[in-house]
């Protein structure tokens, strides 16, 4: 009786275009696509962040900046513009405008409600600013980082073609990955997809 009954509700199922995804049989485990509008749609992990700049002529940052922690803050939630290459602080992609601070602040709780305040995507898709011709040539599946121009991402840049990986170059890949390009570089573009892989 009870075959019968499964077997009928297995048709049911097939019958009606249901598709039940099988169940990780892990013992506990998160489910981040929970969130997630519908299924298909990326799961994107954000941040809130405070802009450290106190300078009132700065920029703010932008959506697309790639943002590093203050390592003067010290506090895993204060903000700054990156410009070296592979900084190992790299944070995240800021998604959001971010002004800078109107006070004179010197911790985070100091800024608490204040306009230096927005946010950033620490895990998954995101569109990140980079410099014309600046990417190196990347290519899909290429890791991403901190670029010398502000605020920009880049990827790894070898001497001559060919030329084998040194410690150095290891050290900076393993250091400065904030993700990896989504599409190629083509040599123009100023914005490009990316990953971001910083959570």
């Amino acid at each position: 009786m009870y075959k019968k009954l499964i077997s009928l509700f297995a048709f049911f199922l097939l019958a009606c275009g249901v598709a039940i995804a099988a169940e990780p049989t892990y013992e506990s485990w998160t489910d981040k696509s929970q969130y997630a509008a519908r299924q298909g749609t990326a799961v994107r992990v954000l941040k809130r962040v405070r802009y450290v700049s106190r300078d009132a002529n700065s920029t703010s940052l932008v959506s697309g900046d790639a943002a590093s922690y203050s390592v003067i803050s010290d506090d895993g939630v204060s903000i700054t513009r990156p410009n070296v290459s592979a900084d190992g602080a790299f944070a995240g992609i800021i998604v959001t405008t971010i002004q800078t601070a109107d006070s004179d602040s010197v911790v985070a709780q100091d800024d608490a409600g204040e306009r230096n305040w927005g946010y950033m995507i620490v895990h998954g898709p995101a569109s990140a600013n980079m410099t014309a011709g600046g990417g190196n040539g990347c290519g899909t599946g290429d890791i991403f980082i901190t670029s010398v121009d502000e605020s920009n991402v880049t990827t790894l840049q070898f001497t001559a073609a060919g030329t084998a990986a040194t410690v150095a170059h290891v050290n900076t890949a393993v250091r400065g990955k904030g993700g990896f390009f989504m599409d190629a570089c083509d040599g123009t573009a100023t914005v490009i997809d990316v990953f971001v892989e910083k959570e």
